[in-house]
């Protein structure tokens, strides 16, 4: 179980109208599966200019992982504050199951509003291919392995393949890359896979929201320990992630 409070923000021209959203979002809290709620305050409406603003401080119970996932997606909470466990330790396969349902929101999401994300090339080319003392010492540090594998389209299997590599997150180390054509059209279009390592796990919670693989899996370790800090880190960086797709939505923006 996870014990934390959300800090949801509501801005908007009218002061009913931020009021009665904050109030819309508790309840909603109140009424999802697996989730329980212990507390909520509603902050006074602030007025700056012709803007109102306010913030609902919601104290939660949430069933297992998956369900504060989900949930920060769902509310987007501004802050959030973990005060239980101090640990939680997942399986490989518990941790690959929330990646699961966090990619399908996020396919749908991008899907139904046709948004997405633009990743900037880096200026100093990614080398793929690790030494074993590399991969030694990647272990030593607990480091997470996994395989990810997405769709691409692209000029040619080599163009795709360090296209992927080039754009994946600075804390990710490639070991292997492969790309796969599915079609015989004269670009290239299929699948593009790695073999990578990453210190945290939400290094690999961001890739998969932010690239939507078509597979993920964790080679090792075995098991998944997130720190109360690791955990409000993930919950607050979800929320971000579609936060930031969202103002893409009302900004017009690509």
């Amino acid at each position: 179980m996870i014990k934390g409070i959300f800090y949801i923000e509501a801005q908007g021209n009218h002061e009913k109208f931020v009021k009665d959203s904050l109030k819309v979002m508790a309840e909603g809290l109140k009424k999802e599966e697996k989730v329980k709620v212990r507390r909520e305050f509603f902050d006074e409406v602030i007025k700056e200019g012709e803007s109102f603003s306010s913030t609902a401080e919601v104290d939660l119970e949430f069933e297992d992982f998956q369900t504060y996932v989900l949930s920060t997606i769902k509310y987007a909470p501004s802050a959030i504050e973990i005060r239980e466990p101090e640990e939680l330790t997942l399986s490989a396969e518990e941790f690959v199951r929330a990646l699961a349902e966090i990619i399908k929101v996020a396919k749908m999401f991008y899907a139904e509003y046709s948004v997405g994300f633009k990743f900037p090339e880096r200026h100093k080319k990614v080398e793929v291919g690790l030494s074993e003392d590399e991969i030694d010492a990647l272990r030593d540090q607990d480091a997470l392995r996994a395989k990810i594998i997405v769709e691409s389209k692209g000029k040619s299997e080599k163009k795709v393949a360090s296209d992927f590599v080039n754009i994946v997150s600075e804390d990710v180390f490639v070991n292997k890359v492969k790309a796969v054509k599915i079609d015989d059209g004269k670009e290239f279009s299929g699948l593009v896979g790695i073999d990578a390592f990453m210190y945290e796990p939400k290094t690999l919670i961001d890739l998969s929201v932010r690239h939507t693989p078509v597979l993920v899996e964790i080679v090792e370790p075995n098991e998944i320990v997130l720190s109360m800090l690791d955990i409000q880190d993930i919950g607050v960086d979800l929320a971000g992630v579609f936060f930031e797709a969202a103002q893409k939505l009302v900004l017009g923006g690509n």
